[in-house]
């Protein structure tokens, strides 16, 4: 049985080989990731399951909320550098 230390070592190193630039390396740690992921226990596997899709809708509302941003700003930016009557020549 491993430790949470060895575990959390080898998920550091897998995270670490998921962000290379080598494609073999990257294959490997996916590999490991999978392995390492095979050694959490259903408990385990639903908390990082729930953190994830956490996670994922957090980066998905920063990324609309900065889509809008930067659309109004474009919006009020060419509003404000073109005069009425170019605009509603168009």
């Amino acid at each position: 049985m491993m430790t949470n230390d060895h575990k959390k070592k080898l998920k550091d190193a897998y995270n670490t080989g998921l962000a290379d630039s080598n494609p073999a390396i990257i294959e490997l740690s996916t590999t490991g990731m999978a392995w390492y992921l095979s050694l959490k226990t259903a408990k385990e596997l639903t908390t990082l399951s729930s953190a994830f899709i956490k996670n994922c809708d957090i980066l998905a509302n920063r990324y609309m909320t900065h889509s809008l941003t930067h659309l109004l700003t474009y919006l009020l930016t060419y509003l404000l550098t073109h005069p009425a009557k170019e605009i509603e020549k168009r």
